[in-house]
């Protein structure tokens, strides 16, 4: 008679009387669903999924915003990684539910590895421009360079369309080589 009085269930009852008893005192704690997440909380996780490098695929820029994690790397991963870090900062770490939330809606990241491969030399201007304007010059007068290559490569293409007795060859020999597998916490920072 008194759950159907108070439209309850018996589980429900079960669960509040389980949390009183935990709280020590004689009252069942706030429902923690409902609860606001601090910004400086939210703050510690943007600044910990920001630590990991995120690579733009050098040779699709024009065409596409996607961002790149390292392929090794996956959400549950960097979770535990972020554990790690909030022990060694001595904060309390949050529940991988809201790390995910906010590396899914607030970041453009993926970790499928990118068709095509990144230039070092972009990579290299990119963590530099970071922390400081010395190479600025250098990265326009880079991009300028493969602005100007990608504009010969369309000539030699019209070429080729006007002209079937011509040949025309391209060769990509920047190729980077991959990182080793690395599965210490302290080298995805460095």
């Amino acid at each position: 008679m008194f759950l159907n009085t108070l439209c309850l269930g018996l589980k429900k009852v079960r669960v509040i009387i389980v949390k009183k008893r935990m709280s020590g005192s004689g009252v069942a704690p706030e429902n923690a669903r409902a609860r606001h997440i601090p910004e400086c909380v939210k703050d510690i996780i943007r600044k910990h999924i920001k630590m990991f490098p995120a690579y733009v695929s050098h040779y699709s820029r024009a065409h596409t915003q996607n961002v790149y994690q390292n392929p090794d790397l996956s959400i549950a991963k960097m979770f535990r990684l972020y554990q790690d870090y909030c022990k060694e900062q001595s904060v309390l770490p949050r529940n991988e539910a809201l790390y995910r939330k906010s590396f899914v809606e607030e970041f453009n990241l993926s970790f499928k590895k990118p068709k095509n491969d990144t230039c070092g030399k972009c990579d290299r201007y990119e963590l530099v421009l970071k922390f400081s304007k010395d190479v600025e010059k250098e990265n326009k007068i880079h991009l300028e360079l493969a602005k100007l290559s990608y504009e010969e490569k369309r000539k030699d293409k019209l070429l080729i369309k006007a002209n079937c007795n011509c040949i025309t060859m391209s060769f990509d020999l920047q190729k980077c080589l991959s990182t080793p597998l690395l599965m210490s916490g302290a080298a995805f920072y460095e």
